[in-house]
């Protein structure tokens, strides 16, 4: 079943920012239909509320947040909002609150985790407002979300050097990676956190789950800017046989990437950014 009502999208947060709007290395979305209201994401740092209140939203509405994965830059604000909103469900895959580092060579090892704060906040969550799984999961019958995402592409990684301990040994594999869907009679709409699954993965496994083959938007990061040129060759590839409506690239996805996209599959492509605002019916119409 699709839904029937007007579904609105926010970017409350992202690396670029429209006028007025404060930006940062970090993703959070809004989605609205049919009197449910989700938050995907939370921003690397509480900046997100500032930015909802200019584009009109109440934070404390929220019915659910969904944590796309573990990253302090897409759980920053997780304390926050849980603090002012106790009653909000929470989606998230049990590994999300792992430690875990990014290590590039020549650099000092970067702690990316969730932070403390956002971790012992979730942890203290009642049980009976937290879902933790690795399944797929529906939240209403028009949203839900992908789970844990097989990796089964074999150009597609998780985009970066990450590790599960300080000395590189253990190769983090993002596994709490995952993506929400949403059925419109156009198609479904796919939203990504970083994509760190890949997104040629990330897509069939939607199809698989929700037994839907015509895509109609993708949006949200990508985490394409370290990838290979067979990677993204194969993405494009990817992205001209789905041929969505609709591409909003955001985040982690690179500039570098972003033009290829742009010059390989034309008007379809629309850069992301904190401000813009998305109403979804028979088509995708921008407000902001």
């Amino acid at each position: 079943m699709t839904t029937s009502h007007e579904v609105k999208i926010s970017i409350l947060m992202d690396n670029r920012a429209g006028p007025g709007y404060r930006s940062e290395h970090g993703f959070a979305v809004w989605i609205e239909a049919d009197k449910q209201k989700v938050l995907f994401d939370t921003g690397s740092s509480d900046a997100l509320a500032e930015n909802a209140a200019r584009m009109g939203i109440n934070l404390q509405s929220a019915n659910q947040l969904v944590l796309s994965h573990g990253h302090y830059d897409h759980t920053g604000s997780v304390e926050q909002r849980l603090h002012q909103n106790p009653h909000m469900q929470v989606l998230m895959h049990p590994k999300a609150i792992e430690q875990r580092y990014s290590i590039h060579p020549g650099q000092a090892v970067k702690d990316v985790s969730m932070p403390l704060a956002a971790r012992t906040a979730l942890l203290a969550h009642p049980s009976s407002q937290r879902t933790t799984t690795e399944e797929p999961h529906q939240l209403w019958y028009w949203l839900g979300s992908s789970g844990a995402i097989p990796r089964t592409n074999p150009l597609e990684d998780t985009g970066g050097p990450f590790f599960m301990d300080t000395e590189g040994r253990v190769p983090d594999l993002i596994e709490d990676d995952l993506a929400l869907w949403i059925k419109t009679p156009s198609g479904l709409v796919i939203l990504t956190g970083c994509c760190h699954a890949g997104l040629i993965n990330t897509v069939e496994q939607i199809k698989r789950v929700t037994g839907e083959t015509s895509i109609y938007a993708i949006i949200g990061g990508l985490h394409l800017k370290n990838a290979q040129d067979d990677r993204i060759q194969a993405t494009l590839n990817a992205l001209k046989q789905w041929d969505p409506a609709y591409l909003i690239p955001c985040h982690c996805t690179g500039d570098r990437v972003m033009d290829e996209l742009q010059q390989e599959l034309g008007f379809c492509v629309k850069q992301g950014y904190a401000g813009m605002q998305l109403k979804i019916n028979q088509q995708i119409s921008t407000l902001n």
